[in-house]
């Protein structure tokens, strides 16, 4: 037995389309965000995944702004210290007063370096 649901009141389909979710009474109801692929049903302005940018806190986002990165349409936490990143692994900027080394941001510089506007720098003894 199939379960259709229908489609702005003139039509049954077995799945809604794009922007769609279907509600408890089996109604196809368009998504808050036209940016959303498909919502929650039981709130319209949350989207499950985004047919452009990326899904942050249930928004369809252009980017993942401070302290994200984006992965698989999915914005991702960056490390706690770092404030922008390329992913997980590997961070672009550090939040103050941690200092960036080689891709991770460290609170002291190791010898030899020497923090300078957020990264560690090495120092040129004479």
């Amino acid at each position: 037995n199939q379960s259709f649901k229908l489609f702005e009141n003139t039509s049954c389909v077995t799945s809604c389309p794009t922007n769609y979710v279907s509600n408890e009474d089996h109604k196809c109801v368009r998504c808050d965000d036209p940016k959303c692929d498909t919502c929650k049903s039981y709130d319209t302005s949350q989207c499950n995944n985004c047919n452009h940018g990326y899904l942050k806190d249930g928004k369809c986002e252009f980017n993942c702004g401070s302290g994200f990165f984006g992965l698989n349409k999915i914005c991702e936490h960056c490390d706690y210290m770092c404030d922008e990143c390329l992913d997980k692994e590997r961070c672009s900027k550090c939040y103050f007063p941690f200092n960036l080394d080689n891709g991770k941001c460290v609170s002291d510089c190791k010898d030899g370096y020497t923090p300078v506007e957020g990264k560690c720098i090495e120092c040129n003894v004479n």
